[in-house]
């Protein structure tokens, strides 16, 4: 009985300890870049910046080489996703009911919004429209592939001081809220998207996950 009695209270404790652990992860930290350690030409690890590794074996003189990987990983907001590892990172916290990351390239920029109410991405294309004036965009459907399924999103194309942007909203019901992305790039007179922006497109098809 006493046994189990401090194993209710281990147990109570750990979860406690795990939940407050959770509370303090700072979602506005950018994250880290990550590393591929190459031992001898064959043994590989990878490991995050300030992160410290052990790689099992014996080595005498081995050769190392050290190399950083082209894409960091984002795991806030309840998702995870790859994007290039020379891209701004900036988070704008301060609003308890819209949480926002953007992730900067030259051309190429993704948008993370995590609501604490509902919001889809045909409203919040509706809403983009305006700040363009009404003359100057366009909204059209679009959709992308997603982790294996075709996902239906929104697009508005805005044309202002001769130069023209699209931004695909696509929209993510979560157990509290829900997540908007949103992938701008500049656009050609012929409508085409900068190799930057398709590049951005193609690595968030490929590695966005809903945890």
């Amino acid at each position: 009985m006493v046994k189990t009695l401090v194993a209710m209270m281990i147990l109570a404790f750990t979860g406690l300890a795990g939940a407050q652990e959770a509370k303090k992860i700072d979602e506005s930290i950018e994250p880290p870049a990550m590393f591929v350690v190459e031992i001898n030409g064959s043994i590989k690890s990878t490991i995050k910046a300030g992160e410290a590794t052990t790689i099992p074996g014996e080595f005498k003189d081995p050769g190392v080489k050290v190399t950083v990987e082209p894409y960091k990983e984002f795991n806030y907001a309840g998702i995870t996703l790859k994007y290039p590892q020379n891209f701004s990172f900036d988070a704008d916290l301060a609003d308890e009911n819209v949480k926002m990351w953007n992730i900067s390239g030259t051309s190429g920029v993704l948008m993370i919004q995590k609501y604490a109410m509902e919001m889809d991405h045909k409203t919040m294309a509706n809403l983009l429209q305006p700040r363009y004036g009404e003359e100057n965009a366009r909204v059209s459907p679009c959709s992308m592939t997603i982790d294996g399924m075709e996902v239906p999103g929104t697009k508005v194309i805005a044309t202002f001081g001769g130069t023209s942007i699209s931004q695909e909203v696509y929209s993510f019901k979560q157990n509290e809220g829900s997540l908007l992305l949103i992938i701008q790039d500049s656009i050609d007179d012929q409508g085409r998207n900068t190799k930057e922006g398709i590049n951005l497109k193609e690595l968030i098809s490929k590695t966005f996950k809903l945890k």
